[in-house]
């Protein structure tokens, strides 16, 4: 008789997952908690046996349940391997830098379930003079995330970011609009500029400044000359430029990160000289 065929993994991140009731809320309703193997099925619900047993052991000493100690850096490379399938690469890169650069040199390989609250407030009170309240944030995110999946992998028992409060001292630069006739002036002054199309591109045709690089990261660059013709669209993520002689298909890596960014652009039918 052959060996049955293993169980495939049921989780998105490639690994087993296991869903057990843990008790219930005051008004009888069961609290659900994941548990997780990268091996199989089998020791995932063996961590959810080994919870049950220490949830008993906690209930009957007073004392809270941790599995194991971890690193905050080793953590916050966990949380990072576990939200990547779900992140586009830009949003993706943004966490990690602000992991490698930032909050990985603060809180080191202290063990994760003896960081308190404190320590967090005092980590964003030392970056309060040359970090943005913008920045602050994003660093809160990754801590945030970081010390969610702690939780929830029994890593250490409660959120410290919960209460934490984010003051810069550094001013919020302020965005300025062009009014019509500025922004007449500008695009008429582009066109007479050799490295003008940019501009042109986002001010008459709607390309915004994060899509605007496509266009130059082709093998054939968009210059002076080149006459953008036909569909220019973003609407099957797809960029397409079209002339006589060549057409140019420009994918848009990941997925989109908002609806809106779903959109049609207007079409590109002057030539530029």
């Amino acid at each position: 008789m052959g060996r049955p065929k293993k169980e495939k993994p049921n989780h998105a991140t490639g690994m087993y997952e296991v869903k057990v009731t843990i008790g219930h809320t005051f008004d009888g309703k069961p609290i659900r908690k994941s548990f997780y193997s990268s091996t199989s099925k089998a020791a995932a619900k063996a961590k959810a046996e080994d919870y049950k047993i220490n949830q008993a052991v906690s209930k009957q000493t007073g004392e809270a349940i941790i599995s194991k100690e971890i690193s905050f850096d080793i953590c916050a490379k966990k949380w990072l391997a576990s939200i990547k399938p779900t992140l586009s690469d830009n949003a993706y890169s943004n966490y990690e830098v602000a992991i490698r650069l930032h909050l990985n040199p603060y809180f080191k390989n202290a063990i994760l379930s003896n960081i308190k609250a404190i320590d967090i407030q005092n980590f964003f009170n030392s970056i309060s003079k040359k970090s943005s309240l913008e920045s602050m944030k994003k660093y809160k995110n990754c801590l945030n995330g970081i010390f969610k999946m702690a939780v929830d992998n029994d890593y250490c028992t409660k959120n410290p970011c919960l209460n934490i409060k984010l003051v810069s001292e550094i001013e919020d630069k302020i965005k300025r609009t062009y009014t019509k006739r500025q922004a007449y002036l500008v695009s008429r002054f582009a066109r007479e500029h050799k490295d003008g199309l940019g501009i042109i591109l986002m001010l008459d045709y709607g390309l915004r400044k994060g899509e605007l690089p496509a266009p130059y990261n082709m093998h054939c660059p968009l210059q002076r000359g080149f006459q953008c013709k036909g569909d220019f669209s973003w609407t099957t993520k797809h960029c397409i430029f079209k002339d006589l002689s060549l057409t140019l298909r420009i994918k848009i890596q990941g997925k989109l990160k908002l609806k809106l960014n779903r959109r049609r652009i207007n079409k590109v039918t002057e030539k530029f000289h």
